[in-house]
C-alpha cells in the first residue's frame, strides 16, 4: 500500500450552524468527511474536508497515522482557544495520539438539544 495519501482541502470562513435550523443534522452529514471544529456555544464551526471518508480511514491503519499528522499540521494550527474538534466519528485514541485532552474533543452533546424542552399538553380524552 505504497503511496497512501489523506487529501485535504480547507474551507474557509466557518459553518455559521444558526443558519441551519437543526444543527446536529448538519454536523453529522459534514462528519462523514471533514473533521469540524469550533465552539459549540456560538455555533459556528470551522471545517477540513478529507479524501477518502473518515470511516475508510480509521480502517486503514496507515491512513490513521496520516490523519493524526493532518489534524496536527492542518487542524490544530487553527484552532482558537476554546475550539474543540467536534467529530464524533474519530476514535479517542486518535484524537489523545494528536495530543489532545478529553475536553478538546467529543463535546457534540453540547450542541443540538436545544429547543428540546417542550410543554406537554393535556391528552387526548382526559
Amino acid at each position: 500500500m505504497k503511496g497512501m495519501k489523506i487529501k485535504t482541502e480547507r474551507t474557509t470562513g466557518a459553518v455559521k450552524a444558526a443558519e441551519h435550523p437543526e444543527l446536529s443534522r448538519v454536523l453529522k452529514d459534514l462528519q462523514a468527511d471533514h473533521i469540524v471544529y469550533g465552539i459549540p456555544k456560538e455555533r459556528a464551526f470551522g471545517i477540513l474536508r478529507v479524501t477518502p471518508p473518515i470511516k475508510d480511514i480509521i480502517a486503514n491503519p496507515k491512513l490513521t497515522t496520516a490523519l493524526v499528522s493532518h489534524i496536527r499540521n492542518y487542524v490544530l494550527p487553527h484552532m482558537r482557544n476554546g475550539e474543540v474538534i467536534l467529530n464524533n466519528n474519530i476514535p479517542p485514541n486518535i484524537l489523545k495520539e494528536v495530543g489532545l485532552k478529553p475536553t478538546q474533543y467529543n463535546n457534540l452533546q453540547l450542541i443540538g438539544k436545544e429547543n428540546r424542552n417542550r410543554k406537554k399538553g393535556k391528552r387526548l380524552g382526559r
